[in-house]
């Protein structure tokens, strides 16, 4: 994968996955082996990533990914991000 394609599967993950709610993004870009370790949430796969977005967007509502910064160097991706929202959920 070159660095341009690692930055697309990042930002695309990044916006439309954590940013718009959209989780069949996840299946296209988590491995099954993946470990979630985010917020004290555990986990693995899939799933596990798709359950931390869930909960974002049960919680905050209106809530949107901006990336700020995006580097890459091979498959490395570096992401400087901003997260708003309302806080409407649990």
């Amino acid at each position: 994968m070159s660095a341009q394609d690692s930055i697309t599967a990042a930002r695309r993950r990044l916006q439309s996955g954590f940013g718009d709610g959209d989780l069949s993004v996840v299946d296209d870009y988590v491995a099954s082996d993946f470990i979630e370790h985010q917020n004290g949430s555990q986990g693995t796969g899939p799933e596990a990533l798709k359950k931390i977005i869930r909960s974002l967007h049960e919680s905050f509502s209106d809530m949107r990914m901006t990336i700020a910064d995006i580097v890459a160097a091979g498959d490395d991706v570096w992401v400087r991000t901003r997260a708003t929202g309302t806080t409407t959920g649990r």
